[in-house]
């Protein structure tokens, strides 16, 4: 099977980063062939200095002391050796800067389908297998001591939670002798296609629940699921939310989860459903809006044929077909034809000869000229100006013009 790794990285809510991660080369067929793909994290202890630095120096000596490993050395024997490096050098480190510093390590390596892993600290080494999430490594706690003690029946369960030392590491790297606590599997663990091995630190494991972590981890991309796990963990928004790194190692494909399976068994009939109600929905609509708009438009058309007909306060009088044929227009009652300058001089000999013929005429009544009527008047320089009638206050039937 194919090992495909990812990993992601935040700073939280502290100053520092004190998380230290690496993997082995992904490329390097030949060494993968005997001794896996490793990967390694770190967490310093952030309650003393320099634990960056602690963590950093830890990674980079397991790394180049794991690289070390021959066809010939077991897998086991090089993570133990890889583990004493490391420990030496963060001991150095201490002595030479004058100062205490920590960090827990847990390294896991896939080699031939078969998973290999050692720790010291808190950080946690976890299998997903079939929706299932297993914790595979111990902690080095003193919670974990008081939960062994519990369970030889020494003390009370209610005492480990109550204890305020609970956290505190009993082993991990910086201390002046190799820690005698240290947990790994004397044997290999075989791994299945789908399976994933997962690494945090506890500003990860302490803020998720086993089911957030099976629903982030259902993703066909590894640093997708990982980026997954840093979003969920942050949008919690603890005031105090420490460093958190996480490391998948997936064995072969993706392998989606039974409850995903079961989500999609009854996510494709509901789409399905969904569809076709807002089809049905969707039709019903378009035509209640065209039957609506329809009558709006003709309820207007009846408004406005009312208002004309009845001869309402506002509305222009009516004008006879005498009228029309001598205005030379077909428009309607109630509108208003703006006459162009291409057809001004044909109108003005009719009405030049009018006035020296003092030819008798009838004429309708108009209405009184608006601001915008005069408006329209300007734009009609052409016509000449006629002199203003006062409006009669009721319609009159016209009557001929005196001679002069």
């Amino acid at each position: 099977m194919k090992i495909h790794p990812g990993n992601a990285q935040d700073i939280g809510t502290r100053q520092e980063q004190q998380d230290s991660f690496s993997f082995s080369n992904p490329e390097d067929s030949a060494f993968i062939a005997h001794a896996g793909l490793l990967a390694i994290l770190a967490d310093g202890m952030g309650g003393m200095a320099n634990g960056g630095h602690a963590s950093s120096t830890a990674v980079r000596s397991f790394l180049r002391e794991y690289e070390r490993k021959t066809a010939g050395e077991s897998i086991p024997s090089a993570l133990r050796r890889a583990l004493a490096a490391s420990s030496r050098d963060v001991v150095a480190l201490n002595s030479h800067f004058n100062i205490e510093s920590g960090s827990t390590l847990i390294g896991a390596s896939v080699c031939s389908d078969h998973l290999y892993w050692i720790s010291v600290g808190d950080s946690h080494i976890y299998l997903l297998r079939d929706g299932e999430l297993i914790q595979l490594n111990r902690d080095h706690t003193f919670g974990q001591a008081l939960l062994d003690a519990a369970a030889r029946g020494e003390i009370a369960l209610q005492e480990v939670g109550e204890h305020p030392d609970k956290e505190h590491l009993t082993s991990y790297l910086g201390m002046r002798n190799l820690p005698e606590e240290v947990d790994s599997n004397p044997t290999s663990f075989p791994l299945q296609d789908g399976d994933q091995v997962l690494l945090c630190s506890d500003g990860v494991y302490r803020m998720l629940g086993p089911e957030e972590f099976i629903e982030a981890l259902d993703d066909p991309s590894p640093s997708s699921a990982c980026e997954r796990i840093r979003q969920i963990v942050l949008s919690k928004r603890h005031p105090n939310q420490d460093n958190l790194t996480m490391l998948i190692l997936r064995c072969g494909e993706h392998r989606p989860s039974r409850a995903s399976l079961q989500r999609r068994w009854w996510t494709a009939p509901l789409l399905f459903f969904l569809v076709a109600l807002n089809l049905a929905f969707g039709l019903d609509t378009y035509r209640g809006w065209k039957t609506l708009h329809k009558a709006r438009k003709d309820g207007v058309h009846k408004s406005l044929t009312n208002r004309n007909d009845e001869g309402g306060s506002n509305a222009p009088p009516k004008q006879t077909p005498t009228d029309k044929k001598d205005k030379g227009t077909n428009s309607k009652p109630g509108s208003v034809k703006v006459a162009s300058h291409a057809s001004t001089p044909a109108i003005i000999p009719a009405l030049t000869a009018q006035s020296d013929d003092n030819s008798t005429t009838s004429t309708a009544p108009k209405p009184a000229k608006g601001k915008d009527d005069a408006k329209q008047g300007a734009a009609e320089g052409s016509l000449k100006p006629q002199p203003s009638q006062p409006e009669p206050s009721q319609p009159e039937p016209s009557q001929p013009e005196k001679d002069r």
